[in-house]
């Protein structure tokens, strides 16, 4: 089995998230924002990597499709940055999800 040196892939995911989507008010993209833009960066990775469908024709068939503003939309078309975006928008949502029920714990 390789060697895996997972360290620095969380920790640029991780620096993605705090760049990019910690700043978000996370409990006002409660609409599967976050999910959609995963699954959009997904698509594009794959696209990059010559075996998926054009980026545009694969957001606009899929149920969630980008729910940001267009000007946000920026795949670089390397895949694994794509891929880091990706991560870095579950790792958003997830945090969305803890803060959710922290403050349903507190009520």
């Amino acid at each position: 089995m390789p060697s895996v040196d997972i360290g620095d892939t969380l920790n640029e995911i991780a620096l993605t998230y705090l760049s990019k989507y910690a700043e978000r008010d996370d409990l006002t993209e409660d609409k599967g924002e976050f999910p959609a833009a995963a699954r959009c960066y997904i698509g594009a990775a794959d696209y990059a990597t010559g075996k998926g469908e054009p980026v545009k024709t694969w957001m606009r068939d899929q149920m969630a499709p980008w729910l940001w503003p267009e000007a946000e939309w920026d795949p670089t078309g390397d895949p694994i940055e794509m891929l880091t975006e990706a991560a870095a928008c579950i790792v958003a949502e997830i945090e969305r999800l803890e803060e959710a029920k922290r403050e349903n714990d507190d009520e």
